[in-house]
């Protein structure tokens, strides 16, 4: 692993852990929401129904814009980060100027829509369950306090974004860069998906990554084994393989005249 790939992989897991940490604030801001719309419903209504106020939850609460915007924010600079290192890096090691053509587009491809994020089934679970128990909003609202209340699919799409961008930008730079193979790169762990085991420490070509399917719906050269995969290509500049897939082999590298 080159100093370029252990920078990155540290940013990455810095941002996991800085959204993760995000955890609290993220559940208080949607709680703020929904004792808005507990207010408001308590306004009108002089006898609390919780059924009826879990149906007005039915209009999509989504992550509140706020958190929306950070996490926006806080994933494009991820973004840009990491490709002025992967631009460094290609630079550097092929004496090749890098263009900045398309990053503009990869940024705008790797963006998530946070406001898509339902969590209103969650409400309502937690709402009919008040209605069975026959207890109050307090209630209702300490059972939604502990509830994930949608983070874990925020973490998931974040995290997936982060990881694809990374591969994507690390691609498009080689590309430039004129580099033809890319190694199927990283850990093997206990939760390794099959696909992955059967691709990893292997060497492949663009067009054959491109041609491959993970059975997640996600592209294999920018998300390799799909979402949450810890997983990355690995340009290789100067190599020659002998054989499609082959195990990487260090001694294939050409070496300079």
């Amino acid at each position: 692993m080159n100093r370029y790939r252990k920078i990155v992989e540290t940013m990455k897991k810095e941002f996991a852990a800085d959204i993760e940490a995000g955890k609290e604030q993220y559940v208080h801001a949607v709680i703020r929401e929904i004792d808005y719309e507990f207010r408001k419903y308590a306004e009108k209504n002089r006898v609390i129904d919780f059924k009826k106020f879990a149906d007005n939850m039915l209009r999509r609460l989504r992550v509140p814009a706020t958190i929306q915007t950070q996490l926006s924010n806080d994933l494009e600079d991820m973004q840009r980060k990491i490709n002025t290192l992967w631009k460094e890096m290609f630079e550097t090691e092929t004496n090749t100027k890098i263009s900045d053509r398309a990053i503009t587009n990869l940024l705008a491809s790797y963006q998530i829509d946070f406001s898509s994020i339902d969590i209103g089934t969650t409400i309502q679970e937690e709402a009919k369950r008040a209605v069975n128990t026959g207890t109050g909003y307090n209630t209702l609202r300490a059972a939604l306090q502990k509830r994930n209340l949608g983070f874990g699919e925020i973490e998931t799409l974040s995290n997936t974004a982060i990881a694809m961008f990374d591969n994507a930008a690390h691609v498009e730079n080689a590309k430039q860069a004129g580099v033809m193979y890319y190694l199927y790169d990283g850990a093997e762990h206990p939760n390794t998906r099959v696909f992955c085991k059967e691709h990893l420490d292997r060497v492949y070509t663009y067009t054959e990554l491109a041609a491959m399917s993970n059975g997640q719906g996600l592209a294999v050269v920018t998300s390799l084994g799909g979402y949450n995969c810890t997983h990355y290509l690995t340009a290789l500049i100067n190599y020659v393989r002998k054989e499609y897939g082959e195990i990487f082999n260090a001694n294939h590298f050409r070496r300079a005249a």
